[in-house]
């Protein structure tokens, strides 16, 4: 995919801004509980607050963060699942503002199909969440509460998921 082509991408405010934000949940806003941090959110926080990645890198990185985040949600440990998801939108929104930014010809082209791949990961992961082991049949209750969570979760609008799945069937 050409996005991995991309070579070195430079963190900006925002991006550590994001990773702070994730730390502030256990901190408060203002840093009053500094000890609150899990070590193993603190850890993962820690191993990202970087200056600069590989778009290569960057894109793997995100699909074993999210790998990792179900396994630990399955496990019960929630916060570092979270963690883990932060991590993984926060290195997909720098990959975006840096596209964006880039003056690249072809990175208009290269961001649309970054996003809408996002898209299609999120609906896949939705709808494998959902079927029924052994029966392979989609259950639909279970289906409507992930796509809620995970509306929520990305700030995506029903009407928007509406119309990419007519768009595809």
């Amino acid at each position: 995919e050409p996005l991995k082509k991309v070579g070195q991408i430079a963190t900006d405010e925002n991006y550590l801004d994001d990773l702070a934000n994730i730390e502030a949940q256990y901190t408060g806003p203002s840093g009053s509980f500094p000890g609150a941090v899990p070590a193993n959110v603190e850890k993962l926080i820690n191993t990202y607050a970087t200056g600069a990645f590989k778009a290569e890198d960057a894109i793997n990185v995100t699909k074993t963060l999210r790998r990792e985040a179900k396994a630990n949600f399955r496990k019960g440990e929630d916060a570092l699942a979270k963690a883990q998801i932060g991590v993984s939108n926060a290195l997909e929104n720098q990959i975006e503002r840096a596209l964006t930014a880039s003056g690249n010809p072809d990175a208009a082209k290269m961001l649309k199909q970054f996003k809408d791949s996002r898209t299609r990961m999120a609906i896949s992961h939705t709808i494998e969440d959902a079927i029924q082991e052994g029966g392979g049949s989609v259950n639909m209750a279970i289906y409507a509460i992930n796509v809620k969570r995970r509306l929520a979760r990305r700030k995506i609008d029903a009407h928007r998921l509406q119309r990419g799945l007519q768009r595809r069937n």
